[in-house]
């Protein structure tokens, strides 16, 4: 089974894909207090680390290696007010020394897709960058994402399976935030707007994840 460490966790949603995928989270790492709470309501027994910027990871303890880094600094709705801090040095630096088999990182759509895919091959993998809509299931928007799918090893295509995973998982209804098993309008003592509205934004759909974790999963069992 395929070891995930999770960075920039939110509420689980990667992690949530990538177990329904076949994979098994054994750290997170998440900066807000909510967020850890609610981490802890649904996964008490994986460790959770406060802050990527002092996280060291060690080699080997993670096949998988995904995130999330923050989008302000990226994203068009912040209006050119792009101040927020840029925290994919930091991912970067843990990939660096964790050395994973694979690596999968998300932001907004707009982003410059060469710095990371650029610095994940500096790194020796090879990369294959996504455009995902990750809006929940059912919403009536899109919220376009750019993922970035890296393999360690250079053998090997697993491109055109991810294509077609995660083409089935969007075409999906009802597997997406609002499904009974999705760690959300639980107990975890926040509000539910809080939880819902806060939280899901801040958080990956977990179909997409599980998508590409299928497909991740399958080449790797080849």
């Amino acid at each position: 089974m395929l070891r995930v460490l999770d960075l920039f966790s939110g509420i689980g949603g990667f992690s949530l894909g990538l177990h329904r995928a076949g994979m098994q989270t054994v750290q997170f790492v998440e900066a807000d207090q909510k967020c850890r709470r609610v981490l802890s309501q649904h996964w008490p027994t994986i460790p959770i680390a406060k802050d990527v910027k002092t996280y060291e990871g060690q080699e080997g303890e993670a096949d998988v290696v995904c995130g999330g880094f923050p989008c302000q600094r990226f994203s068009t709705a912040s209006r050119g007010r792009r101040v927020a801090e840029d925290l994919w040095p930091h991912m970067r630096g843990i990939i660096a020394r964790v050395r994973p088999i694979w690596v999968i990182a998300e932001n907004v759509d707009s982003i410059d897709d060469e710095r990371p895919a650029l610095e994940l091959e500096e790194l020796g993998f090879t990369v294959w960058s996504l455009e995902v809509d990750a809006a929940p299931r059912g919403r009536r928007h899109e919220r376009r994402r750019a993922v970035f799918v890296a393999h360690a090893n250079t053998h090997g295509q697993p491109r055109r399976a991810i294509d077609a995973e995660v083409a089935f998982s969007q075409s999906c209804p009802g597997r997406g935030w609002w499904d009974q098993s999705a760690p959300l309008g639980m107990d975890d003592g926040l509000p539910g707007r809080m939880d819902r509205m806060r939280q899901l934004g801040n958080s990956f759909c977990p179909i997409v994840a599980e998508g590409i974790g299928r497909a991740i999963v399958a080449a790797s069992t080849v």
